[in-house]
């Protein structure tokens, strides 16, 4: 259920107040929310017209008389502030958790260490120029709420997601893209068995009739995909020089034989195109290449498309 399935009346709280702040101050105005108020360090935040605040070093002090709090990506989600208002009854959310549970549409959601800018910018592309109405959002791209008088069923978003974004969220995409984890973020995650179970929450609340599909040779990534409820698992294989360990139960959709890229899919092989017509050169590059045409060949765009 969604978050702000609650009176218009109800105090919420915006914690920590950027550009998504901002996007979430209007969402929550248009919808008729009447108690607002931000929370932010800044003594000199100009606010808008709508919201009261609570300014300064110290302002989080105040989160516990709020019912309902948005956080920003770059705060902590396990701070001592929002882990005490937790503990007297505040609902911590974000945006992504709001839409994500109001999104009509299909929803691809993608997470990784490197490569999220690279395959989302892609997939958009395809998607786009196959006509589909599709949206980049999440760290780059539109504002996530504000896509919510936007889309439609027949709609596509792509999100990029950090850790920081996906940190328990409590809800996952319908289609879930796992790329290379490797340690990063332990700084603010604490440990690299933090950031990673920050980033298998893109996983771990999938429905059966969901999509994950995961890059093939790593360790941490298997291990989130292990964590979908989703049936159906696919995964790919960039070389043709080795066998690719593919995550459990995974489906190997995409492989390379004699130089071309191949689709396997409801019992048949379809050539693509060769590896020389892909621009992204380098292993990573292409597993970033074969994540970015995996759900536009699921959705059942023609492949002369999508190469």
């Amino acid at each position: 259920m969604s978050p702000l399935s609650v009176p218009k009346s109800t105090p919420i709280a915006i914690y920590g107040f950027g550009i998504e702040g901002q996007g979430t101050l209007n969402y929550l105005l248009a919808q008729g929310f009447s108690d607002i108020t931000i929370i932010d360090q800044r003594e000199d935040l100009v606010v808008p017209t709508g919201a009261a605040a609570i300014l300064g070093q110290g302002s989080e002090a105040s989160l516990g008389a709020f019912s309902i709090i948005f956080r920003a990506p770059g705060i902590w989600r396990f701070s001592p502030a929002l882990l005490a208002a937790e503990a007297k009854g505040a609902r911590i959310t974000s945006q992504l958790e709001v839409f994500l549970h109001l999104a009509p549409c299909t929803v691809i959601g993608v997470t990784g260490t490197k490569g999220k800018s690279t395959t989302t910018s892609l997939m958009t592309h395809i998607f786009r120029e196959a006509g589909v109405d599709v949206y980049l959002a999440g760290n780059i791209g539109t504002d996530m709420l504000h896509l919510l008088s936007l889309v439609t069923p027949a709609s596509v978003v792509v999100l990029e997601l950090s850790s920081f974004q996906l940190d328990a969220v409590g809800v996952s995409p319908r289609i879930s893209i796992v790329l290379d984890i490797v340690e990063e973020h332990q700084d603010i995650h604490g440990s690299l068995e933090a950031y990673v179970a920050a980033k298998a929450e893109i996983a771990r609340h999938q429905r059966v009739d969901d999509i994950l599909l995961c890059a093939p040779n790593n360790v941490l990534s298997a291990g989130i995909a292990d964590l979908s409820p989703a049936r159906t698992k696919y995964s790919w294989c960039t070389t043709e020089e080795m066998p690719c360990q593919l995550p459990t139960s995974a489906t190997c959709a995409l492989t390379v034989h004699h130089q071309t890229i191949l689709w396997h899919h409801a019992g048949k092989e379809t050539e693509l195109l060769p590896l020389t017509a892909v621009p992204l050169l380098g292993a990573h590059m292409l597993h970033n290449v074969f994540a970015a045409v995996l759900p536009p060949l699921l959705r059942g765009i023609d492949p002369q498309v999508v190469a």
